[in-house]
């Protein structure tokens, strides 16, 4: 049904109206329950911040408020687009291939991605070149954790946030055990209350939660899980190995939205709130604009 109103209906807000009400019975009725709590813990080879060579008053605004929590995190230089398809990209219409060619690797590589993934073209189109290299960062950066061992989920930060004194004290996040992704930014639009598994698998009716100010400060003192079925941003999150699958698999049906939005969207990717404190990271007040954003690359 999902898919087919996704294919049916091409304005995204009607979209997400329809959407909620379906992805609520899918949660209640479907979807399998927590069993238990997860720890996540940051580590520098499993936690990351996106960050592009030029933005060095950002990477110094993030390194200055984080600092406590800075020997456990790791800098990614974000996907800066190569000009070469830049040029390609805005010259081409939007049913063309792109053609991959040189011997640029990086070139290539950026070439790829915008072949497998029709939506990085469109959100070039659209909302410039800029746009797309940041789901392209985080797609390669999904790429990358299915590609290792070290872990299997990363904890991933733009370089606009600020780490809460919670999760920078202790570098630990609880959630459900059965977590694709965990939201850590206030960025919840809509969720659902579930209740745990029971020993006999008896469920508990879930509960819808109007908003965020409906939340406790802890949602496991209300023994209940919460899961997100409506949000955006891509300011903090944790995403395990099966959430980076699905999302890298899936995404290539998609065609108009980014990747900060396309998460919340995919309704295979349970995405929950941490059982422990949240939110954990605020979008700071850096005042200071992106690099990427001053020159739509």
């Amino acid at each position: 049904m999902e898919r087919y109103i996704d294919n049916s209906i091409s304005d995204k807000f009607t979209r997400g109206m329809l959407f909620l009400p379906l992805r609520y019975l899918r949660v209640k009725w479907i979807d399998s329950l927590p069993i238990h709590e997860r720890k996540f813990v940051m580590k520098y080879n499993s936690t990351f911040v996106l960050n592009l060579e030029s933005d060095k008053e950002r990477w110094a605004f993030f390194q200055r408020v984080n600092q406590k929590r800075m020997k456990d995190i790791q800098r990614i230089p974000s996907t800066r687009m190569h000009p070469e398809l830049s040029a390609q990209i805005q010259g081409k219409g939007m049913g063309q291939k792109v053609i991959i060619f040189g011997n640029n690797t990086e070139l290539k590589t950026q070439q790829l991605y915008f072949s497998k993934y029709p939506a990085l073209k469109y959100l070039a189109k659209r909302d410039g070149m800029g746009t797309a290299a940041c789901s392209l960062s985080h797609l390669r950066l999904l790429q990358d954790l299915l590609d290792q061992d070290a872990s299997d989920y990363m904890f991933v930060f733009e370089d606009d946030i600020e780490i809460l004194d919670s999760l920078l004290d202790d570098g630990v996040v609880m959630a459900p055990n059965n977590a694709d992704v965990v939201l850590l930014s206030a960025c919840s639009l809509g969720h659902v209350s579930v209740s745990w598994q029971q020993k006999r698998g008896i469920r508990r009716s879930a509960t819808a939660a109007k908003d965020n100010t409906t939340l406790p400060a802890n949602p496991i003192h209300n023994n209940n899980a919460i899961r997100v079925i409506s949000g955006y941003s891509t300011w903090g999150y944790i995403i395990t190995k099966r959430g980076a699958r699905i999302l890298l698999d899936e995404y290539t049906n998609e065609r108009t939205e980014p990747i900060d939005v396309y998460i919340f969207k995919n309704a295979n990717l349970k995405v929950y709130l941490p059982t422990s404190d949240w939110p954990v990271v605020a979008h700071g007040k850096v005042g200071i604009k992106s690099a990427r954003r001053n020159n739509d690359n």
